[in-house]
C-alpha cells in the first residue's frame, strides 16, 4: 500500500505512520511534505521501498489445502521454511517480498508451471519471476541445504536411531550397525537442441529427455544425502560407484584427498 501511494500519488508514507479514522476523509494534500523536510532516514527508507518495487500482491489467504496443492507445505510448515532463510529475508529487506518469491519457487518446484503461468497467478512480470527463483534457489542453497542435508550434518548416531526395526531385521543382527536405502529417481527436461546434450539426457527406458539424482534416505524415509544430477545414460550401480570412489566413507564423513 506505501508503495501504491508513493507511485500514483508521489506521497511519501513512513513505515512508523499509521491510519485512525479521525483523518479518513482528509484529501492527500493534506498529507504531503516538501522533500526538504525529510530527514535522512525518511529518504534512505523512501529509497528502499522504489527499489524493492516489484508491484507484488499479498499472498491471500487460503487454506492450508489450497497451500499444499500450490507448494506441498501448509501455512505453518512454510513460515517454519521462510524463518530459515535469513538471506532472503535479508536480501529483500520485507518478509512479505520474500513470501512471495518462496512462494514463486515453491510453485515452481511442486506444480512444474511455466514462468508465465507463475507470473499470472503472482501478478509479477517474467523478469521478476525469474529473479525471485533464482533468489530463493540460491538461498536455499546457502541456508538450508547445510543445515539440514548431506552426511556431515548428521550423526552416525542419529542415522542409526532412524532406522528402522524391520529393516534391522532383514539386513543386520546388530544395533551399532547403519542401513540406509539408495536410489536413483527421475527429474525430466525439454529435449535440447545441442546434440551432445540430447543424447546425454535422453533416457531409452522412458524414451524421454531426463536428469537423474542418486537420493540416500534412511529406512524411516528421513532425507540424508542427495547427489547428482547424473546422465540419463547412467544406472543406479555405476551412479553409485562414482560416489563411493569420490566418497571413501561417505556415512563417517571421510572425503578423498582433494575432494572438495
Amino acid at each position: 500500500m506505501r508503495l501504491k501511494i508513493l507511485k500514483k500519488h508521489r506521497i511519501f508514507v513512513p513505515a512508523s505512520s499509521h491510519f485512525c479514522a479521525q483523518h479518513k476523509d482528509a484529501s492527500w494534500n493534506d498529507y504531503q511534505t516538501p522533500m526538504y523536510n525529510y530527514s535522512k532516514d525518511q529518504v534512505e527508507e523512501m529509497v528502499d521501498l522504489l527499489l524493492n518495487d516489484e508491484n507484488l500482491p499479498e499472498i491471500r489467504a487460503t487454506s492450508d489445502d489450497e497451500m499444499r496443492t500450490c507448494t506441498g507445505l501448509s501455512h505453518a510448515q512454510f513460515d517454519i521454511l521462510l524463518s530459515e532463510l535469513p538471506t532472503l529475508t535479508a536480501t529483500y529487506k520485507s518478509k512479505d517480498i520474500a513470501k512471495v518469491v518462496l512462494m514463486a519457487f515453491l510453485k515452481r518446484m511442486r506444480t512444474g508451471h511455466t514462468y508465465d503461468q507463475i507470473r499470472y497467478s503472482l501478478d509479477l512480470s517474467y523478469k521478476t519471476v525469474k529473479k525471485y527463483i533464482n533468489a530463493a534457489r540460491a538461498s536455499l542453497l546457502s541456508d538450508f541445504v547445510p543445515k539440514h542435508l548431506g552426511f556431515g550434518t548428521f550423526s552416525r548416531e542419529f542415522l542409526i536411531a532412524n532406522t528402522t526395526e524391520m529393516a534391522k531385521r532383514l539386513y543386520t543382527s546388530q544395533d551399532d550397525t547403519l542401513v540406509t536405502i539408495w536410489d536413483g529417481t527421475y527429474i525430466y527436461c525439454n529435449k535440447s537442441q545441442n546434440h551432445e546434450l540430447q543424447r546425454r539426457t535422453y533416457s531409452g527406458q522412458k524414451c524421454r529427455n531426463l536428469v537423474k539424482p542418486m537420493v540416500c534416505v534412511s529406512s524411516n524415509g528421513l532425507y540424508i544425502d542427495i547427489f547428482g544430477p547424473f546422465e540419463a545414460t547412467q544406472n543406479d550401480a555405476s551412479i553409485m560407484k562414482f560416489v563411493f570412489d569420490k566418497h571413501a566413507d561417505p556415512i563417517m564423513n571421510k572425503s578423498k584427498p582433494g575432494d572438495v
